[in-house]
């Protein structure tokens, strides 16, 4: 009976890795999509009705109305964002620090013993040493008399940040009965000579970094300076240690990319953001890079072929490269050259991903991609669906986030995660959740399942839009979709049960 489980098991992951739906079988050179009129599906336009689009608006919350209060003082700065993993969203006014939920927009902390501007705050989870039971998470306060651009921790603990053209690490440790507690920070990337002769220094460009992105799964970490160039740092297998392995300049990228794809030059103009993809994503393709024309740029660390061969060890997945494996050309209608948007976030998790570019100074525009649909289509196919709203993004998350990392071994990389149509039965929904000046926008993402009974109470099981969604599926997986609303005995079903018969 086991053996037969982790048979059907591995049948649901098999072929769910991005990269096999990117690469040409045996092929290295770089690929490209979302250029087919087929890429890219449109729900709303395909079906002809917005209830059936995959993700939808679900609820808006203003802030808070004692933090709305004090944004009505004067203050100098402010900067908010989200703890996905607790539930939280923060928001700092000058020398303030406010927390509160922000699915219910309720239970507001407020602190306001720090006496300098606070820049940026971060959750991290602590060092394996801390063993208080009480401890779980450590908040990182960043104020304006430190020149920090970007704030990241690791599973392991370890706590990075971004100063001026430096990759930092803070160490720090609990007090004992003879020392007390104590931080310190050490410069990863600043080079011995330069400390000592700062001409050298002086005569090489420095490039400001941006943003910081880790991959868990493998244990790398990457680095955006301001003028595009992504830098590549081994954490080692059991990632507490670290070594810069590469970088890529914007020129390299654009020269890598020109030299297998005649791709217009305005789509490579600037990086604005990266995102590593884990291991229960992808074996094979680990970062994610997206140009302010919304292209998105595929990279992996690893010289060879794609050959997965399940499980791998961390020690056998250190990077030794950096190279574009594959583009994907955005929707033409939203995001062409014409078009004249500008990208400036972005968010990656599992089947999702999210833009936000601005429309104008006050109005913002975000497109949710999602693959939940096509898991099982041989190539790269994503719905997408457009929400315009007021004010700016600061900050994105989409829950609940996968936890499928939780029972690997630590000298192993975690295999692929099983697609959401899998477990759908358990998770009919998920919430997007967008952190703008104005408030929280909150968005449903539906699961097949959810838009299958959505489809039945709509349509005869004859008509265009059902047998357009049945062609999306296969007869096999319509069938499983029916067999589950036949025996979950909802009352909502009722009404649907015998056209799912």
């Amino acid at each position: 009976m086991v053996s037969r489980v982790n048979e059907y098991y591995e049948n649901d992951i098999n072929d769910q890795d991005l990269a096999i739906k990117m690469l040409k079988k045996n092929s290295p050179a770089i690929t490209s999509s979302g250029v087919q009129e087929n890429e890219y599906v449109d729900f709303k336009g395909v079906f002809g009705n917005e209830r059936l689009s995959e993700f939808e608006p679900f609820r808006y919350y203003e802030f808070p109305q004692e933090l709305r209060h004090q944004l009505n003082k004067s203050q100098s700065h402010i900067s908010m964002g989200l703890f996905s993993t607790i539930g939280r969203a923060w928001m700092s006014v000058d020398g303030d620090l406010f927390f509160w939920k922000f699915d219910t927009n309720s239970d507001l902390a407020y602190f306001d013993s720090i006496k300098d501007t606070i820049t940026h705050v971060q959750l991290v989870h602590p060092k394996r040493q801390y063993t208080d039971s009480k401890i779980h998470f450590i908040v990182v306060v960043i104020t304006n008399d430190t020149p920090i651009q970007n704030v990241i921790g690791t599973k392991e603990g370890r706590i990075f940040f971004a100063g001026q053209d430096s990759l930092y690490e803070l160490y720090y440790q609990t007090g004992t009965w003879f020392r007390g507690p104590k931080c310190d920070k050490y410069n990863h990337t600043k080079n011995y000579i330069s400390t000592f002769i700062p001409a050298i220094s002086f005569l090489s460009a420095a490039e400001e970094i941006r943003l910081i992105t880790v991959d868990d799964t493998r244990h790398i970490l990457y680095t955006l300076g301001d003028k595009s160039t992504i830098q590549v740092f081994d954490l080692g297998s059991d990632g507490l240690s670290l070594g810069r392995k590469t970088s890529c300049s914007l020129l390299d990228i654009q020269k890598e990319i020109r030299s297998c794809c005649g791709v217009e030059v305005d789509f490579l103009a600037s990086i604005v953001t990266i995102n590593a993809i884990p291991s229960t994503r992808s074996q094979y393709a680990c970062l994610e890079a997206v140009t302010s024309k919304g292209m998105r740029i595929y990279f992996t660390v690893y010289p060879t072929a794609f050959t997965p061969n399940y499980p791998i060890e961390q020690s056998d997945a250190r990077p030794t490269t950096f190279r574009v494996i594959h583009i994907r050309y955005p929707p033409n209608e939203i995001y062409g050259l014409n078009c004249g948007v500008n990208i400036y976030c972005s968010q990656r998790e599992n089947e999702s991903f999210i833009l936000g570019h601005m429309i104008d100074e006050n109005e913002t525009s975000m497109t949710a991609f999602s693959s939940s649909t096509f898991q099982y289509a041989l190539t790269f196919i994503e719905s997408f669906a457009v929400f315009p709203f007021d004010g700016s993004v600061w900050a994105m998350a989409l829950l609940p986030e996968s936890t499928a990392t939780s029972s690997t071994p630590p000298n192993i990389v975690p295999i692929i995660d099983t697609p959401w149509i899998v477990r759908q039965h358990a998770e009919l929904t998920h919430k997007l959740y967008i952190l703008s000046s104005e408030g929280v926008y909150i968005f449903q993402k539906l699961s097949p399942l959810e838009i299958f009974r959505r489809l039945l109470s709509l349509y005869d099981c004859d008509s265009r839009q059902f047998l357009t969604y049945s062609n999306f599926h296969g007869p096999l997986e319509i069938c499983v979709m029916a067999l589950t609303i036949l025996a979950t005995n909802l009352a909502d079903d009722a009404q649907i049960e015998n056209s799912a018969v």
